[in-house]
This record gives structure tokens, C-alpha cells and sequence, in this order.
């Protein structure tokens, strides 16, 4: 996943994105914690980034005031704002940047036949289609069903040529987490398959050694821990046996397993013979054995 710099950095033009060139900056000597600090959201990984969405629920678009207000409340609140014809103007004028264009929002999901029509198709297609401006393609949408209309939005990252560069990248580490504070909005966790996938098995981007580097050693090695992240004797045996040839992601899944009757999204994948943990089979042929080897720190 890349996020831009601030706001209003431009993500368009070279598929590499102006992020790499901005992290080359944080390696010159004499640079403080604060120019770091502020270039923290930088480069935070490569996942092809689908954020999955509804706006019964969605508001992280609170970085613009008129889609803030719009998108607080409960969800019959939101659904009379966001059907506001009077605020309007100002969300078009807003028109928001999450992980990827706004038009290119893809609709996932739709729960009435008038919206159910146009799954899979990006709102630019839709606004084009309707003669409407994109915003008001993608709110008339999620009005018309009551706002449990699922989108997804696509990372700049999700042309081949950008994912090359980013990967070749030395700067670049794979992966992506906020701490599983958005577990209802995209399904994170499933970049080691993914990066495997993409990057090795179809895309001939880098090769399956430098993945594993990528994956494995590197990691280990920036987070300072040297007795793991690569197999060797003395090492802990973590290990991963894989069938790269048929490794797979499955479909999102919604579980309602959290407190308060809450949910969130996972997404598994198949391929895994076998999971090592500290010498210890945890996962075997795609099966959870409930098998903890690993230690508790705190």
C-alpha cells in the first residue's frame, strides 16, 4: 500500500508514485525525528490495497469538513445528508482521495436491482453512463440502498508498472497494518500471499528469492531481531511450506465474532502444507491446529 504525503500531494503522473522520492530524502545525514515524523505515512508497504466500504459506517473521509459532517450520525442521519441535494455542491467540490481516485471506486456489492446492475463497474464509467458527476453517481448509488452499498477503492499501486518500481525499490518493505483498527474496511493481513502472487508467480516484478527476502529476512532485520527471519542454524524455525503453484485468496468473509456483536472482514487464503511456529506445526494443509508456540512477550 502507498499513501501520499499530505492532502494534496499529486499521485498522478510516473507510476512509481512522488513517495519513493520523498523517502530518499529521510537517508541524508543530519535528518531530525520531526522531518520523519512527518513523512511517516510515506511508503507503508505494497499490497494491492482494496478498502472495502459501506457508508452505514464509513467516515474516513474526515479530512474534508463537508464530507465529515455528512458521514457522522447514525446511519438514517447519514443517509438524509448524504441524500441532501443542498450539500451537494460542497462534497463535489470536496471530491475526496483515499487510497486511489476517487473514480475509480469500484461498486462490490449492491442490495437492489437498480444498484445491483452496476457491480464491478468504477463510478467514472457509472457517472459517464448516468451524465452525472462521480460523486453524485457514487451517493445516489449508496442512498438508493439505504447506504449498505459496498465499494471498494484500489491503490495507486495496482498498475504493473507501479508495483514494479515500488518493489524494486530498496526503501520499500511489504506489508500494511493500522493495528486492526479498520477491520471493517480492508482485509490487510493477506499481503504475504499476495506479494508472493503478484509479484512473483505472475508478474515477474522481482524474484521468489528477493520476495522471501522481502517477506522474511528484510523485516526481521529492520525490527532488529536477529535470531529469526531467515533459516539457519540457531535460528528459530519458523517456517512456511507453500504449494506455489496453486497458493490462492479466498473471498472476503464478514464474521460477527467481536464484542458488542460487532464484525469485521478476513480474508484467508489456501496453498499453506504446512506453518512452523518455533519448530512447531500451528498450520497444516490450510487448517488452524490451535497450536500457541509462540511466546507472550507482556
Amino acid at each position: 500500500m502507498i499513501h501520499r504525503v499530505d492532502p494534496a500531494a499529486d499521485v498522478r503522473g510516473r507510476a512509481g508514485l512522488p513517495q519513493l522520492a520523498a523517502a530518499d530524502e529521510l537517508t541524508h545525514p543530519g535528518i531530525d525525528v520531526a522531518q520523519i515524523e512527518r513523512h511517516r505515512a510515506l511508503v507503508r508497504g505494497s499490497i494491492r490495497q482494496l478498502r472495502t466500504y459501506s457508508f452505514e459506517d464509513w467516515n474516513l473521509y474526515d479530512e474534508m469538513p463537508a464530507w465529515r459532517e455528512a458521514t457522522t450520525g447514525s446511519v438514517a442521519e447519514r443517509l438524509a445528508k448524504l441524500s441532501d441535494p443542498e450539500r451537494r455542491p460542497a462534497l463535489r467540490d470536496s471530491k475526496p482521495y483515499l487510497s486511489g481516485a476517487f473514480e475509480d471506486i469500484v461498486v462490490a456489492e449492491g442490495f437492489s436491482p437498480a444498484t445491483q446492475k452496476w457491480k464491478d463497474w468504477q463510478i467514472r464509467d457509472i457517472a459517464e453512463q448516468q451524465g452525472k458527476h462521480p460523486v453524485d453517481a457514487l451517493l445516489d448509488i449508496a442512498c438508493a440502498d439505504e447506504l449498505k452499498t459496498v465499494f471498494f477503492s484500489v491503490s495507486p499501486t495496482n498498475t504493473l508498472d507501479g508495483y514494479r518500481e515500488v518493489m524494486n525499490d530498496p526503501s520499500v518493505l511489504p506489508g500494511v497494518s493500522d493495528g486492526g483498527a479498520h477491520v471493517r474496511f480492508l482485509t490487510a493481513g493477506r499481503y504475504p500471499t499476495e506479494t508472493i502472487i503478484r509479484a512473483a508467480r505472475e508478474g515477474d516484478v522481482i524474484s521468489l528469492e528477493d520476495v522471501h527476502a522481502k517477506l522474511s529476512a528484510l523485516p526481521a532485520y529492520v525490527a532488529g531481531f536477529r535470531d529469526r527471519g531467515t533459516i539457519e542454524v540457531g535460528k528459530a524455525a519458523d517456517i512456511v511450506v507453500y504449494d506455489f503453484e496453486n497458493l490462492e485468496i479466498l473471498p472476503v468473509e464478514k464474521l460477527e465474532d467481536q464484542p458488542g456483536g460487532e464484525w469485521r472482514r478476513v480474508q484467508r487464503a489456501k496453498g499453506y502444507r504446512f506453518i512452523l511456529v518455533n519448530g512447531e506445526v500451528t498450520i497444516e494443509e490450510d487448517r488452524e491446529l490451535g497450536r500457541h508456540s509462540g511466546q507472550m512477550l507482556r
